[in-house]
């Protein structure tokens, strides 16, 4: 009986131990925190455009095997550390949104221990972003040598003295769905000489521009004033200049409507370039609609101006001419895009029509003509890539809008490239003609252009390429006492690029033959090599280089030859505080038949010294000695000969700072 109250009593004993054990939770030890982030909270929202960061160290010291990172850039450099933490400040203001600041360093054992700590943040309690992002910048140069003026070597200086400064300024505000942006370059110059235009002494606003913004949902709305850009297309606008434009887009909508000076002006001279229908205003407005599923869009634009600029080209038939008075033109282009197949074949058709009157005072009225686009391009498969167009430029087509616009052409082209394992091969064809009205007083210039390039990737570091070209130009219907044209021109050429790590070696060569197939039978041929090896290393680059040229005129067998022999060498000491820039070419010009003997060395030398960190943390100023040397010797003429040397000391300093 005693036995069996043993066991009882052994019984309850074990299944009560084991009973309290599975109600009493399982204690763990926490892993000791060996950072506490004081500010900012993590997953919380901070007011202010710079937060202060503020870390404390709650175990064994890590200050010297620690790397903090904010927002993927390592800022530990900047950090202000003690044996108990550090704080931290940005430079710049913040933008709103969220932040990530990771901490890494390794406890006693070895270990990788790290904390991370994501926060958001706004600039003000009434406005998400009220930021002024200024960069500040001054370069002053003292020539203390100074080169012969008559020299027309490079780097040859002019002046004595010379100051430069300058401050970019990009400021922004923003609050739902609104947004307000200002920015702009403010420049001061002045040196001991005159100064040629548009290049002006002293201070000036050299470029701004500030754009307002709604935008919500599929609607966006935006006014811009100052220094905007007008892109339309190349044969009606595409300009930037003072003025203002309104945007609208909404759903498959656009409208745009802008005004702006036709002439190019520096600074705040000539106002704000909108609301002035003077001698030197541009208007216009263009309107546009995507369909089926945007993949169709329409848009026609239009516009009308007058200016008085040199630099709007008036281009006849043949030639190019700056005619004085004033301008006017109007131009309404029609443009039709579409992409139906996912970029396996878009197109463009785009039809355009000028009035333009090259002189208002004259008894000459406008003259009426039109431009034409018709484009198909896409890929196909992910390695053949195609493209063909028709171009159609009238004789009298101008507009304000675009001064360099194409006129007086028609041609096609067709390109395609095909690109398989390896192998990579790209045919172009193109043929075109001037005097598209066949005026009889003119004679007709065809062109006609293929070539075949072709590129091999199949051995490792080692690309090669070779290519071919042929030319064709001549003139037809001649009037007479006209000089015929008749030239055909072959070209072949390869190049090889080796790389290893810090090495690249280049080597390229071209052969060319001119065939002149008239009467004056010049005949011409061509040869080129250039090889370009490069080093590069963080703190040393050396970049030499050698070029010959040969060309050879077979109707009076004169063979000129050109050797340029260069090197470049940019090092970098202390911690690339001291920098070593050495850059020089030596060439020789030489005529077989002694009627060219030329050489010129080029060299320049510049030291540069920063001064970060030794006395304002945030401002980077450098002192640079720069050295220029040009001579140059004529055996044929020697009085051309020369040899200049200058020498100039340079200061510059950079202070970014916010507001």
């Amino acid at each position: 009986m005693r036995n069996v109250c043993l066991i009882i009593a052994a019984f309850v004993f074990f299944y009560g131990t084991a009973f309290s054990q599975e109600q009493l939770p399982v204690q763990s030890i926490p892993t000791p925190e060996w950072v506490r982030v004081i500010t900012p909270l993590d997953n919380s929202e901070v007011i202010g455009k710079k937060p202060e960061i503020k870390v404390e160290f709650t175990g064994q010291s890590v200050r010297n095997n620690l790397m903090v990172t904010f927002d993927g850039t390592d800022i530990t450099p900047l950090l202000v550390l003690s044996d108990n933490g550090f704080q931290y400040t940005p430079v710049m203001s913040l933008p709103p949104g969220f932040h990530t600041l990771v901490l890494t360093a390794f406890d006693a054992n070895g270990t990788q221990i790290q904390k991370t700590v994501t926060f958001r943040s706004r600039h003000s309690a009434m406005l998400e972003e009220a930021s002024s992002n200024n960069v500040a910048s001054v370069i002053y140069s003292q020539a203390i040598v100074t080169p012969d003026s008559s020299s027309s070597g490079a780097g040859a200086s002019d002046f004595d003295s010379r100051i430069e400064g300058n401050l970019k300024s990009d400021n922004k505000i923003k609050q739902g769905n609104w947004e307000v942006t200002l920015s702009g370059n403010v420049r001061y110059f002045d040196q001991n000489v005159p100064v040629q235009s548009p290049v002006e002494k002293g201070m000036d606003v050299a470029n701004w521009l500030m754009t307002g913004t709604y935008a919500k949902d599929s609607l966006r709305m935006q006014a811009s004033i100052g220094d905007v850009q007008v892109t339309e297309t190349s044969n009606t606008i595409n300009l930037n200049r003072k003025g203002g434009m309104l945007q609208f887009d909404y759903n498959i909508l656009q409208l745009k409507a802008f005004s702006i000076r036709s002439q190019q002006t520096f600074g705040i001279e000539g106002g704000l370039g909108i609301g002035d229908l003077s001698d030197d205003n541009i208007v216009g407005a263009s309107a546009g609609i995507k369909l089926f599923e945007n993949k169709v869009e329409f848009r026609t634009i239009y516009l009308a101006g007058e200016g008085n600029d040199s630099n709007i080209n008036v281009v006849d038939a043949f030639g190019t001419s700056n005619q004085p008075g004033d301008k006017k033109s109007e131009v309404v282009g029609f443009l039709l895009t579409s992409d139906f197949f996912q970029n396996k074949m878009k197109t463009e058709f785009e039809a355009d029509f000028s009035k333009f009157d090259a002189d208002v005072s004259d008894e000459f009225g406008y003259e009426h003509d039109s431009a034409y686009l018709a484009r198909a391009y896409g890929v196909l498969g992910g390695s053949y890539n195609y493209d063909a167009k028709y171009e159609y430029y009238g004789r009298d087509y101008n507009t304000l809008g675009n001064p360099g616009a194409l006129k007086n052409k028609e041609g096609i082209s067709l390109s395609q490239g095909l690109n398989v394992s390896n192998h990579n091969v790209f045919l172009a064809l193109s043929s075109s003609n001037d005097n598209v009205d066949s005026d009889p007083l003119f004679a007709k210039i065809h062109q006609y252009a293929g070539s075949l390039n072709y590129t091999f990737n199949g051995i490792p570091n080692l690309p090669l390429g070779l290519g071919y070209q042929k030319t064709l130009q001549e003139s037809r219907n001649e009037p007479a006492g006209t000089q015929d044209l008749n030239t055909m021109t072959d070209t072949v050429s390869a190049n090889l690029n080796y790389s290893n790590g810090k090495i690249l070696l280049g080597l390229s060569g071209l052969y060319s033959v001119l065939n002149d197939r008239t009467l004056n039978d010049a005949d011409t041929t061509t040869a080129t090599v250039t090889f370009s090896p490069t080093y590069n290393h963080p703190n040393l680059a050396l970049t030499p280089m050698f070029s010959w040229n040969s060309s050879k005129n077979e109707s009076t067998d004169v063979r000129t030859d050109s050797y340029t022999s260069g090197l470049n060498i940019l090092a970098r000491l202390f911690g690339e505080r001291l920098t070593f820039a050495l850059g020089g070419t030596y060439t020789v010009v030489k005529a077989d038949n002694d009627s060219v003997d030329t050489r010129q060395i080029n060299g320049t030398a510049d030291i540069s010294y920063s001064l970060k960190g030794d006395y304002v943390k945030y401002v980077n100023p450098v002192i640079t000695l720069r050295n220029t040397y040009v001579k140059t010797t004529d055996d044929v003429n020697p009085s051309s000969d020369s040899d200049n040397y200058g020498l100039l000391l340079v200061l510059t300093g950079t202070v970014p700072f916010s507001f």
